[in-house]
């Protein structure tokens, strides 16, 4: 039994040393714990105190977004005003503007008439001008020399190919067969005799080329006084529909 008693008083202290050590554990995580729940609650309060602030300046915000809202609708209701008043205005400006359209389209269907019928008279005066300077050419005589034929004939053909493209082709074939005119032509000599004019005359008929030549003169002649007549005769009546 005697034995026992180291044995029980060493369990004793140990005993009372664990509870000792357990208690002081555990105050130090309580005491952990209490610093932490301090900082928690100090981030808290600091927090709610910023949202507090926040709260006020939303607050504020609102009251003055309020404000304004007041002022825009007033602002509103007296734009609502003066654009029923604009509108009606308006309406009454497009009336008008309708009566001035008619007006003004009568007036242009009229000027617009006044303009065709004077392009009708500008275009029969380029028309007579040209019909005049086919004129002046077929009374011109024509040169008597091959160089002074050619350059007639070119000329007109320019003048032609402006006033009507279908005579261009008898003027070629005018040019086409010049030079065997001329070749006929210029075969009489200066001191030529009578026989010798007499054979230079018969040889006419023997030269296809020089007949043709003055055969496509003469129907040119009589193809410009046609289409002279009948531009004469479209400017008539084309004048007698302008009122």
């Amino acid at each position: 039994m005697k034995k026992l008693l180291p044995v029980y008083a060493i369990l004793a202290v140990a005993i009372a040393t664990a509870f000792l050590a357990g208690y002081y554990v555990k105050g130090y995580y309580a005491s952990i714990e209490m610093d932490n729940y301090v900082r928690n609650l100090d981030a808290l309060r600091k927090e709610n105190i910023e949202l507090r602030e926040k709260l006020s300046k939303a607050n504020e915000e609102l009251t003055s977004l309020r404000s304004e809202n007041m002022e825009l609708k007033g602002k509103l209701e007296s734009l609502e005003s003066e654009i029923s008043s604009l509108m009606a205005e308006v309406n009454e400006k497009s009336r008008e503007v309708e009566k001035l359209k008619i007006m003004i389209d009568e007036s242009n269907k009229s000027l617009s008439t006044l303009q065709n019928e004077a392009k009708k008279l500008k275009d029969s005066l380029t028309i007579l001008r040209d019909d005049k300077k086919l004129l002046i050419i077929i009374n011109s005589k024509i040169p008597d020399d091959r160089k002074g034929a050619e350059q007639f004939w070119r000329d007109a053909r320019e003048l032609v190919e402006r006033v009507d493209p279908s005579l261009v082709q008898i003027v070629d074939r005018i040019l086409y067969y010049i030079d065997d005119y001329f070749d006929w032509y210029e075969s009489l000599s200066e001191n030529a005799t009578k026989q010798e004019v007499c054979e230079w005359i018969f040889s006419y008929y023997e030269s296809w080329g020089a007949q043709q030549y003055d055969s496509l003169v003469s129907k040119f002649k009589s193809e410009v006084y046609d289409l002279i007549i009948s531009h004469i005769n479209e400017i008539l009546v084309e004048m007698k529909e302008i009122p």
